[in-house]
């Protein structure tokens, strides 16, 4: 939904849920400053109870040098998440694979959010982004993140020449070990998302091959996390 219609449709959408005892645990948005219409929406949001929402990417223009940027990152996120604060929501920044957005490599996401606090803003750390981007270097980013990070993502992706393919959890590149480091370093309160993105539109068979899919990866990954 457009921001501007989620005064109307978004209690719909709460209410609709409720009914199948279900919630919006995590809102997916394209917030990325602090203006009026992020602060409409979330105060919208949290009034109905949904106090985490995930932000839209920010993009390096890579004809420029690369720290600025990062500080100027850092600068707009210390206004969300000021502005979080003031709302009681919690804003959830998602590493994601990309030569030209900030938070692939980790390290410039730790750095720009070094001075704010989690509980307002904070990493939502996507195994797979992290596994493409660090194949051996997904885990120390992790340990080195941990104190940073308010939700998790799994997914799966397999190699394909230079591609990287979404593919079923447990049948790609991503490490079973991260269940384990989420049970050790992480509160045990941290929201797990999982994301079924290799099912191609089916029409009306997608549905249930999506709650097919979504069953046999979450059973591996319980697995992962047991």
């Amino acid at each position: 939904m457009e921001p501007n219609e989620a005064t109307e449709k978004l209690p719909l959408l709460v209410e609709a849920l409720k009914k199948k005892d279900l919630q919006v645990a995590i809102a997916t948005t394209d917030i990325v400053v602090a203006d009026k219409e992020a602060e409409a929406f979330l105060r919208t949001a949290a009034k109905l109870g949904i106090t985490r929402y995930r932000l839209g990417p920010y993009f390096y223009d890579l004809k420029k040098p690369i720290a600025p940027q990062v500080s100027d990152a850092a600068a707009k996120l210390r206004d969300l998440a000021e502005m979080n604060k003031e709302l009681g929501v919690q804003g959830q920044f998602q590493n994601h694979r990309g030569n030209n957005r900030i938070g692939s490599p980790l390290w410039d996401l730790i750095e720009a959010l070094e001075r704010i606090d989690p509980a307002a803003l904070g990493i939502a750390y996507d195994f797979a982004h992290a596994t493409v981007e660090g194949a051996n270097a997904w885990e120390l980013n992790f340990r080195r993140a941990a104190s940073q990070i308010v939700a998790v993502y799994f997914k799966d992706y397999r190699a394909n020449g230079r591609q990287w393919d979404a593919c079923p959890l447990g049948e790609g590149a991503v490490n079973p070990k991260g269940g384990t480091l989420v049970r050790e370093l992480l509160p045990a309160t941290t929201p797990i998302s999982l994301h079924v993105e290799y099912l191609e539109n089916a029409g009306q068979s997608r549905v249930p091959k999506t709650l097919e899919a979504m069953k046999g990866d979450l059973s591996t990954l319980g697995g992962w996390l047991d």
